[in-house]
């Protein structure tokens, strides 16, 4: 049987507030203090950063679609090669604290990502405590929609595609240039 311990002090982990774009950075703190009071100073910080695919749609537009197209039958799921980790390590400051920056490069495709930051604290005794934080970083600062009546046509049937651009909010911008290309693709089975 092992002994419960009771902690010494608390972590929580705060993120620069968004909306987070690609091509921008966040930037992510931890806190370590004593329940007593104070920080927790020059205590080893271990982050752990981790993006994966997202999903987001502009409010009030839910009958367009924003991103890939996912057949209704088939649940949402991230696909797990698209997952990324990266680690970190530093020590709180005198007043319990340790920044890092997150830059935003690049993602390909463009969709919006999940990304998940952690932070664990250890202090002289050994005890370490974590907090994590979730941010959701956008491709861009607007979308654009896509909609047809149907998914599928047959041969020589024309097909209507309907498409809006939004800012992050749901607003439609009016008058935005878009550019549509369309491919043929063929299932076998």
């Amino acid at each position: 049987v092992q002994e419960f311990r009771r902690p010494e002090f608390k972590v929580s982990v705060q993120a620069s507030e968004g909306p987070h774009v690609i091509g921008e950075s966040a930037t992510a703190t931890v806190t370590a203090a004593y329940y007593a009071g104070g920080g927790l100073p020059y205590a080893e910080v271990e982050w752990r950063v981790t993006s994966n695919p997202g999903k987001f749609e502009p409010p009030n537009h839910g009958d367009f679609t924003f991103g890939s197209w996912r057949p209704w039958w088939t649940p949402w799921q991230p696909p797990q090669r698209d997952t990324h980790t990266w680690t970190f390590t530093g020590h709180t400051d005198a007043t319990g604290k340790h920044h890092i920056r997150i830059d935003f490069d690049h993602v390909n495709p463009p969709q919006a990502m999940n990304v998940t930051v952690e932070s664990s604290v250890t202090d002289v005794n050994r005890q370490m405590w974590s907090s994590s934080v979730n941010l959701l970083v956008h491709p861009a600062v607007h979308y654009v929609g896509l909609r047809s009546k149907r998914p599928y046509v047959q041969r020589g049937d024309p097909i209507k595609v309907e498409a809006i651009v939004t800012d992050l909010d749901g607003k439609l911008l009016i008058g935005r240039s878009i550019k549509i290309s369309a491919a043929h693709l063929v299932w076998t089975y």
